[in-house]
């Protein structure tokens, strides 16, 4: 049988501890699918029962394969240097999402970005095209709009000063 929660970059800071969390309130193990670039670092909560797999936002064939089986997934955002620019980064987002509805996934929460409201007058136009592509998906969906986390801020400086952009 296969576990029917999938966790994007569940070797992430926000999806460890959401999984972390999830497992302290009860969710079973083996009612995860923890999808990541790095398998090896999740032997621990695979040990536990966690059914981990590969799974790479810039390898669209693995996502699929890393999805098939799962009713819900909670997608969280890849980190932003792992792409050459935002654009690259919003079509990774877009074909994920597109994959799990192909994967046959039923529910999306999607972790976005509070500058993508539409009363910010388009502040976050790459964050907004995510979140209309889950919107179309045929999932059920959920965004999660969260605000600039102070631990990505010197990654963020980083992408600014690279692309010439700075969105705050």
């Amino acid at each position: 049988e296969v576990a029917p929660n999938i966790v994007t970059g569940a070797n992430g800071y926000i999806a460890r501890h959401t999984v972390l969390d999830l497992l302290g309130r009860g969710v079973a193990p083996t009612d995860l699918v923890l999808v990541t670039r790095s398998p090896g670092a999740l032997d621990e909560l695979r040990a536990r029962g966690a059914d981990v797999r590969f799974g790479d936002f810039s390898e669209r064939d693995s996502l699929r394969a890393a999805f098939a089986g799962g009713e819900r997934i909670l997608m969280i955002n890849p980190a932003p240097e792992s792409f050459a620019s935002r654009a690259d980064q919003t079509a990774a987002q877009i074909d994920a999402i597109r994959a799990a509805a192909s994967a046959g996934v039923r529910q999306c929460v999607l972790q976005s970005r509070l500058a993508a409201h539409e009363s910010l007058g388009n502040a976050d136009p790459e964050a907004a095209e995510t979140e209309a592509a889950a919107r179309e998906s045929g999932m059920q969906w959920t965004i999660l709009r969260t605000a600039a986390f102070s631990d990505s801020r010197g990654r963020d400086a980083k992408r600014s000063i690279r692309e010439g952009v700075m969105i705050t």
